[in-house]
């Protein structure tokens, strides 16, 4: 009977090592942006399969239990009153780790007075477009976001359209090349109209 019953918890044990299926409170998430068991995992019942991830994180397994490394990955860095953040590809804003050169910290949605959402999309969609190259620094006009780029041109982007709008802004870079030093603002908040403001004027 006690070779039974020290059998039957060697099983036990063992299936709990190796099982696919684990419950919410067994995975434990160490992230740089919010993300939950359901983004990583398929889920069945109350249990989630745990060997496959729908995301590229690594999985570290343990007696009891998983812990799962995700890193989204960093698209850009960004300049708030309040310090320096980084911007990942899917818009959410992270902070550097103190004393540790070029990386961030394992925080997600770090605050900023100055951040939003529509911000975070207008990144995000800057780097989609290509033009996160053309950028030297973002930031707010009263309630809309923007950036200044390389030319040192103040360029209001709003709340929306975003993509629309980076076209926009490259098509009149082109078209005014060889007087785009001369350039002080382009002001593109305004529903399919495209303002320029020209510098002593």
């Amino acid at each position: 009977m006690k070779k039974l019953l020290f059998f039957a918890t060697v099983i036990f044990l063992i299936f709990l090592f190796v099982t696919p299926f684990l419950p919410k409170s067994l995975i434990k998430i160490n992230s740089n942006v919010p993300i939950t068991a359901n983004d990583l995992f398929n889920k069945i019942g109350h249990f989630y399969y745990v060997y496959e991830s729908k995301l590229p994180a690594k999985i570290q397994r343990k007696f009891i239990g998983i812990t799962v490394y995700y890193n989204e990955p960093v698209i850009g860095e960004i300049q708030f009153s309040d310090g320096k953040f980084a911007i990942t590809k899917n818009g959410h804003i992270i902070g550097y780790v103190s004393g540790s050169y070029n990386e961030f910290k394992l925080k997600a949605d770090m605050e900023s007075k100055q951040w939003s959402e529509n911000f975070a999309s207008m990144v995000v969609e800057a780097s989609k477009t290509g033009c996160l190259k053309n950028m030297k620094s973002v930031a707010i006009f009263g309630e809309n976001s923007g950036f200044y780029d390389k030319n040192g041109i103040a360029v209001i982007m709003g709340n929306d359209e975003y993509s629309k709008k980076f076209l926009e802004y490259e098509k009149l870079i082109k078209m005014f090349n060889k007087r785009v030093k001369m350039i002080e603002k382009i002001d593109l908040s305004y529903k399919n109209e495209a303002v320029i403001k020209w510098r002593g004027k």
